[in-house]
């Protein structure tokens, strides 16, 4: 465990990739997307799935359930996301819960219109190739859920 410098008082579990969620973070902040103040009684967790190969458009391909760390309790109030592929590639992508899932418009964003599902996840990603794309990889796939 160690401090978080947003948070004082509270304490961040380390994960492999402090560098990925660090250009997530300044990407978002670029895009005007800074997260919204957490409730006190909320929280946020990180997760990531490996790289996947994209190679249909007529059958998704999912990506390896995203979850906490640590036990959740509580409902997602918003998502943001991020993935990224080889520059001009179109996918048809999807941010999913067991409960719905939600189209995505691009390769990073935010949304609510997972509030009010479970926070503890799972969540996955979810793509097919746009009509006349060829097979591409998926990389740095991320989402940052905060909950109450």
């Amino acid at each position: 465990m160690i401090p978080c410098p947003a948070w004082p008082g509270r304490r961040l579990q380390a994960v492999r990739l402090t560098r990925s969620l660090a250009l997530t973070l300044v990407v978002i902040a670029g895009l005007g997307l800074g997260a919204a103040p957490l409730a006190a009684d909320g929280g946020a967790w990180v997760g990531a799935a490996p790289r996947l190969t994209v190679a249909s458009s007529e059958m998704d391909r999912v990506s390896q359930p995203l979850t906490s760390a640590s036990p959740v309790h509580g409902t997602v109030s918003r998502v943001v996301w991020r993935y990224r592929t080889p520059p001009g590639t179109r996918l048809v992508a999807s941010l999913c819960h067991a409960q719905r899932c939600v189209g995505l418009t691009g390769p990073r964003g935010v949304t609510e219109a997972l509030a009010g599902v479970s926070a503890s996840g799972p969540l996955t990603f979810s793509f097919r190739l746009a009509e006349g794309q060829r097979p591409t990889v998926v990389e740095d796939m991320q989402v940052i859920v905060n909950h109450r």
